[in-house]
């Protein structure tokens, strides 16, 4: 059938017009009618354009294929330009999930307890140098200190720990260790997906100093009964600098993995340990943290071991590598810390109208909401006139129950500690 062209066009008429979906359109040269080549229509959503011209092309958001509008002789459909299969996005982190480090006062920045102050020497080491950071030792009769120190690290931090071997131990006994260790809470790693098919690896960078050797990464679950071991080298050249240590670590399918307020892992880094505490390099059932060839940190006096700006991170999409460091947000650093430990002074005045017995609860409001019901202690306590008192904490709050001896006024100032530690 032939088309009705308009009579006495002019150059450059166009037929027909507007353009007609799946219609050539036509222009007059001044001689003949010729089509109009013009670039196909592109549209990039998450379903099917509707409308869309013959030979339109589309890109699928969702599954990443390029489809072209095709005509065949009797019908126009979607068909894929190749035969690239859609892709499985069910598995990809956010940015801010990839980019968030999960550990809590990794920059050493909080040292709410401690400060500065220098632990020990001792055999036996159960010591927070900064919040959250609890270095141990069992290594009589050789002894070890720690404190957090202010020395510049590379990535511009201002704090870090230090670890110092006051006395040496030239061989270390079965049950021996010492590490530097981080309790997690379940909650920061739920999306890690540990003890399922669909477990997802991990990065965890540090910062490290110390003597040549080798020494050992450790992650165990809460019981503990899975860990993963693996081993980093400090050689001649790098003693006693400044390094930094990355490592991968394959999501772990199996083993009980806790996802709320409970402690889901344990992080540690261990400068030796005994036989007790071997095994082997990844995962494998049992509580051990150092390989056989883990080196003897304990080997002589004033060898010196520091840690700093430590960071861990979900790796969903497989990178690789660790993102770019960042020191982080100081007050917001503090409210992380404070869920799982804090001290604040308290003072109370009251009357007693009458002999004694007059009693009252007094609520203790704290800063942030602790990980859970915390242990309550109350130190360097100044009283006058209180018979009694009873601590009913709650995670966001301690209401103090205080009763008086005699009638008249009472005081009571104390240091009040509220500890949610795992």
């Amino acid at each position: 059938m032939g088309i009705n062209f308009p009579p006495s066009p002019t150059i450059g008429t166009l037929w027909p017009n507007p353009a007609v979906a799946g219609v050539p359109q036509y222009t007059w040269n001044g001689t003949v009618w010729t089509t109009v080549l013009a670039p196909p229509a592109f549209y990039a959503q998450d379903s099917a354009p509707v409308g869309a011209p013959v030979n339109a092309l589309w890109w699928d958001t969702d599954s990443g294929v390029l489809f072209i509008n095709y005509k065949d002789v009797s019908t126009t459909q979607w068909v894929a330009t190749s035969s690239v299969p859609a892709v499985d996005t069910s598995n990809f982190a956010t940015k801010e999930s990839r980019l968030r480090n999960r550990i809590v006062n990794g920059a050493m920045q909080i040292s709410q307890e401690w400060g500065n102050t220098l632990s020990g020497p001792t055999a036996t080491l159960a010591y927070y140098p900064a919040d959250q950071w609890i270095a141990l030792s069992s290594t009589s009769p050789g002894t070890v200190s720690t404190q957090r120190v202010q020395s510049r690290t590379p990535k511009g931090s201002i704090d870090r720990l230090r670890f110092v071997v006051a006395a040496a131990k030239t061989t270390l006994t079965a049950g021996d260790y010492i590490n530097i260790s981080q309790h997690m809470e379940g909650n920061i790693t739920a999306d890690f997906m540990w003890g399922t098919a669909q477990a997802k690896q991990v990065i965890i960078r540090f910062g490290f100093r110390g003597p040549a050797g080798t020494y050992t990464l450790a992650i165990r679950n809460t019981t503990p009964d899975r860990s993963y071991l693996a081993n980093f080298t400090i050689t001649a050249g790098q003693a006693n600098t400044d390094t930094e240590q990355v490592i991968v670590i394959p999501g772990d399918t199996i083993g009980t993995w806790n996802v709320n307020e409970a402690r889901s892992m344990i992080i540690s880094i261990s400068f030796g340990a005994g036989t007790n505490s071997h095994g082997v390099l990844g995962w494998q059932a049992g509580n051990v943290t150092t390989t056989a060839t883990n080196s003897n940190g304990m080997a002589a006096t004033n060898n010196t071991f520091e840690l700093f700006d430590v960071g861990l991170y979900l790796d969903a999409d497989n990178v690789g590598v660790p993102p770019k460091w960042e020191i982080p947000d100081l007050a917001h650093e503090l409210r992380r810390c404070l869920r799982y430990w804090h001290r604040m002074q308290v003072y109370f005045v009251f009357s007693a109208p009458g002999t004694g017995g007059y009693g009252g609860t007094y609520r203790i409001a704290f800063p942030v909401t602790m990980r859970t019901t915390p242990a309550i202690v109350r130190q360097s306590a100044g009283e006058t006139n209180i018979a009694s008192t009873q601590d009913n904490p709650m995670p966001t709050h301690n209401d103090l129950f205080m009763t008086a001896g005699v009638a008249g006024n009472c005081m009571y100032t104390f240091n009040h500690i509220a500890s949610s530690r795992m």
